[in-house]
């Protein structure tokens, strides 16, 4: 199990995954520098993304793997990360719109 502790100074190679309600499925990625930002009850991981923005999401160690050496390639933007540290991966069911 990966520990909060393991992230920070880490590089991270990001995925998400979004089902929309309309059943459209849409994915993005992106890879950054880890830091983790205790909070009272949970920590955030902020991830500083090599795009210039900085991107937080609650530490849950289900969402992490420890990425296999090599190089990976980001589909929509054709960027290369050579060994990246970590993976993280989020599935995002949209619920339905309220009214």
């Amino acid at each position: 199990m990966i520990e909060a502790s393991e992230l920070p100074g880490t590089k991270v190679l990001v995925g998400i995954t979004r089902k929309h309600v309309s059943g459209e499925i849409t994915q993005e990625q992106f890879a950054g520098s880890a830091q983790i930002e205790e909070r009272d009850d949970y920590c955030l991981v902020n991830i500083d993304c090599t795009d210039g923005e900085v991107r937080s999401y609650p530490f849950d160690a289900r969402a992490l793997a420890r990425a296999a050496p090599g190089e990976y390639r980001l589909r929509s933007t054709g960027e290369v990360v050579k060994n990246p540290d970590f993976l993280m991966t989020w599935t995002v069911t949209e619920g339905q719109a309220e009214e």
